[in-house]
């Protein structure tokens, strides 16, 4: 077991103990700071799926399989370096959940929700600590609001539908400032309700260029709503991310040309033209020139690797999300071609 120093904790209290192949898994409620933690190194391996939810679309699934590997790195070195990582434990999960690091916090957050412990007593420990990181909400030390909606989110994944989708409720009206009410939308929209498009339009509409960037990470979840009318205001995704071509951040204008690839429109190419030969910005000309461009396995036309906005902008914060399930490290991009 994980030895906590006595003097740390404020309620030593054993939580769950169970036997599984012989051995012992413990978790213990820690100092606040703390959080439980399991002492067996079962390895997890990625499982990525619907969960039984219909609005879990495919081009959904993929962006998590894509950002699986980046996620698992950040776990290990908190998006530092580009060494091979560990393989992925319970052990180093629930160490990571609910710790002093947030970008380790974050990537153990999604994480725990698609992977599997190939002890199913480990397994349903992993459900146990998010469980527990949820309720540390509104006390002191609480995790960010966007560690504590990917652990719902991952809670829902888990089969605990219900505490999940509450707590994403909630977090969706929160009215803190910057409470990535977004990323909640975007997560309900995939247990099929679209109540929080609205959210997704505030910060399409904020004065930060980053949210509105994660606005855009974030539509996809809404495009097969399209049509659908939520407060008086219809859903028309693809609308949404042209009008963004207009942004006065080059940052936002670059990264909109794959998520429209995303929607597969057939005139793709005619929207991107014009971007390519005036956009003021070399790097959304380039983006603009680089899609559409798919890369093709075994026949099936996939997205390619989601672009990875340049960091050394943002703060600690921003950076964890930037590194977010909707984003994976982007492909070396191609020089312009001659005019």
């Amino acid at each position: 077991m994980i030895a906590t120093p006595l003097h740390l904790l404020t309620l030593p209290l054993l939580l769950l103990v169970a036997v599984s192949g012989g051995s012992a898994v413990s978790i213990i409620q820690g100092t606040i700071h703390q959080g439980p933690t399991i002492n067996h190194p079962t390895q997890c391996e990625i499982n990525i799926t619907s969960a039984g939810l219909p609005h879990r679309t495919e081009p959904l699934l993929a962006r998590e399989r894509r950002s699986f590997p980046d996620m698992v790195a950040s776990l290990f070195t908190s998006a530092k370096g580009e060494a091979v990582p560990p393989p992925l434990t319970a052990e180093a999960l629930s160490q990571a959940l609910g710790s002093s690091d947030p970008i380790k916090d974050y990537a153990a957050a999604f994480l725990i929700g698609r992977c599997k412990a190939t002890d199913p007593t480990v397994d349903q420990a992993l459900s146990h600590c998010l469980e527990e990181l949820l309720r540390k909400q509104g006390k002191p030390a609480t995790p960010g609001s966007d560690i504590l909606i990917e652990a719902a989110m991952s809670l829902v994944l888990r089969g605990k539908t219900k505490p999940g989708r509450e707590t994403l409720l909630h977090l969706l009206h929160s009215t803190t400032p910057l409470g990535d009410q977004y990323k909640a939308a975007f997560y309900l929209a995939q247990l099929g309700d679209t109540s929080g498009y609205g959210a997704l339009l505030g910060a399409l509409q904020s004065d930060i260029p980053h949210y509105r960037l994660m606005a855009l990470r974030h539509a996809l979840a809404f495009a097969q709503y399209d049509g659908q009318i939520v407060n008086g205001t219809t859903i028309d995704v693809r609308k949404l991310l042209v009008d963004c071509l207009a942004d006065p951040d080059e940052i936002v204008r670059s990264e909109v040309p794959f998520y429209l690839e995303e929607l597969h429109p057939a005139d793709l190419r005619t929207l991107l033209q014009p971007v390519e030969r005036s956009d003021p910005s070399r790097t959304v000309r380039t983006a603009a020139w680089d899609r559409p461009r798919s890369q093709s396995l075994n026949g099936v036309r996939v997205a390619a690797p989601l672009p990875q906005t340049d960091q050394k902008h943002l703060n600690r914060t921003q950076a964890r999300k930037i590194a977010s399930p909707e984003c994976a490290r982007a492909p070396k991009r191609p020089k312009l071609r001659p005019r």
